[in-house]
């Protein structure tokens, strides 16, 4: 047809080819726009032309309906794009764009969404939208999703952050960003978490549990040193039991993340609130690690069960503490290592603390096993427990 169409009317077809970007769509948008207006045909022909052309002919209603799905950017309801639009009934003006090929359905769950048949007439019919009305749409639709039956947070905080309703965007980037970490969509969660503390108002108190979750986020997706700015950042605005706690989790994503000095520096801080220390020399180190499995031997792996809640917050700390050192020297100083591992399964054992004492004993486990078959025994006992 492009071939027909340019011998008999001079098109330039490769020019048209290179327009329409290789898209089929807007080739037959073009052939189909030039066939009907022939008068054009030895001139250059743009998408942007071709579309002013089609808006041109829209009713009222039916150009109301487009710029709203046009500032959407992705599918949604009809009902919703009618309220955000301000129509009582869309069925016509849908009717109009989907013949006009400015609108497609695309399904969400049990309905047939809306959306915009492709970007470039997004693009194109958004560049004829002033600023404040741009604005002024996506507060409507922030309105209109946030009284449907099932808002989606995540288009909630994108459209109330374009309206410049920071403090809900921020609200609801927050909500996105938890759905994304139960979904365990950890990279995602973080990016969320960040628009959330972004948005929020200065000194807000929402902000130290936004870092936090952050920082939790980062810590499972794997980006340990980001995770420990966040909990350093979070601990300024903490009282002093959560500060110390926050403090610990960013010595340990320091420490694991091959931070050994800046780890080392927070944790001095930490043992010294819990009443422990590092020990001086390597000498000391492996004394230390001597004594405590001395202690071990003889006091065996009893314990009496007890819930969390029952014991004192500054021990689950100092058990924490413990394990942080244990995995954080693990590969860098096996000797450290070993000595804060036993002191965080003697710490366990003495608080009753169930996930206290699980990590323990794989732990534990793990270190019995390399010993071999002389410690088979032992280390099936561990695993059992």
């Amino acid at each position: 047809v492009l071939q027909e169409i340019g011998t008999r009317g001079g098109l330039e077809v490769d020019g048209l080819a290179t327009e329409a970007r290789g898209n089929p769509f807007l080739i037959v948008e073009y052939v189909r726009w030039v066939r009907e207006h022939p008068e054009v045909a030895h001139e250059q022909v743009t998408l942007e032309r071709v579309i002013e052309a089609r808006l041109a002919k829209l009713g009222a209603t039916s150009r109301k309906l487009l710029d709203v799905l046009a500032v959407c950017a992705r599918p949604i309801e009809p009902a919703l794009a009618a309220r955000a639009a301000h129509i009582d009934d869309e069925r016509p003006a849908v009717t109009e764009l989907r013949d006009a090929h400015l609108l497609r359905t695309a399904r969400m769950g049990d309905v047939d969404a809306l959306q915009v048949w492709h970007d470039r007439i997004r693009e194109a019919v958004l560049a004829k939208i002033d600023r404040a009305e741009v604005a002024d749409v996506h507060l409507r639709l922030g309105h209109a999703i946030e009284a449907s039956a099932l808002p989606d947070p995540e288009a909630l905080a994108q459209h109330f952050r374009a309206a410049g309703a920071k403090w809900k965007a921020s609200h609801y980037a927050a909500l996105a960003a938890r759905r994304a970490d139960a979904a365990l969509a950890f990279d995602r969660a973080a990016s969320l978490y960040q628009q959330a503390i972004e948005l929020a108002p200065p000194n807000a108190p929402e902000l130290r549990t936004h870092r936090i979750m952050r920082g939790d986020a980062l810590t499972n997706a794997g980006f340990a040193r980001d995770a420990a700015s966040e909990y350093l950042a979070a601990a300024e605005a903490a009282v002093e039991s959560e500060a110390l706690e926050l403090h610990r989790r960013a010595a340990q994503c320091l420490l694991q993340s091959g931070h050994i000095d800046e780890g080392l520096a927070v944790f001095e801080g930490v043992l010294s609130a819990v009443g422990e220390s590092l020990a001086k020399s390597p000498r000391r180190a492996l004394a230390s690690l001597m004594f405590r499995r001395a202690q071990l031997r003889i006091r065996g792996l009893s314990f009496a069960e007890r819930a969390a809640d029952q014991i004192p917050a500054l021990d689950l700390t100092r058990i924490d503490v413990f394990w942080a050192l244990a995995t954080g020297f693990g590969l860098v100083d096996v000797i450290v290592g070993a000595d804060f591992g036993t002191r965080h399964l003697l710490a366990a054992l003495r608080s009753g603390e169930p996930y206290r004492l699980v990590r323990a004993f794989c732990a534990e486990a793990v270190f019995s096993a390399t010993i071999g078959a002389p410690a088979l025994e032992r280390t099936k006992d561990l695993v059992a427990r």
